[in-house]
């Protein structure tokens, strides 16, 4: 069965085509064709990336939940994501927060860490409004008198 579709391709082909010239051409335009649809996918791909970590970030309420890196897509657009370094990216909401009151000394003057932080919110889709009313919340509940419990009754056999 391979053999005869192999042998009804290579007459259409000589069919279709006049000369070699004209084959390789269209060759080379399928190879350009499946490239750009493989780049689109991968570009696709990253999108929906982007989206899944932006959406989960922006949902996240208790600070100490894990934030998800967003990816941005590689050099060349065949090759996929590219994650950042972990050690360099902030790993929960207090981590990133703790970047706004950067206090080292080598820092130069014209940086603004206050502004950094805001980006980098932008860009990971932090809501600091959420953070913050699960703060408010936590500390609501710390202040709050712990619930009085019922005493448990001693058990009574009743006596005969």
């Amino acid at each position: 069965m391979v053999f005869v579709l192999a042998l009804t391709f290579r007459k259409e082909v000589k069919d279709t085509f006049v000369t070699k010239d004209e084959f390789q051409s269209f060759c080379i335009e399928v190879k350009d064709e499946f490239q750009g649809f493989r780049n689109e996918l991968n570009e696709f791909n990253v999108n929906l990336l982007q989206l899944a970590a932006r959406t989960l970030n922006s949902n996240l309420k208790n600070p100490t939940l894990l934030i998800r890196s967003v990816p941005i897509p590689g050099p060349n657009s065949s090759r996929g994501t590219i994650e950042p370094v972990p050690t360099l990216f902030p790993r929960h909401a207090d981590d990133q927060r703790h970047l706004r009151g950067s206090d080292r000394e080598e820092e130069p003057a014209h940086t603004d860490p206050e502004r950094a932080v805001e980006l980098l919110e932008d860009i990971l889709g932090l809501q600091e409004d959420n953070l913050m009313a699960f703060r408010e919340r936590a500390r609501q509940l710390a202040t709050r008198p712990s619930v009085v419990t019922k005493r448990e009754q001693p058990f009574y056999s009743k006596r005969e």
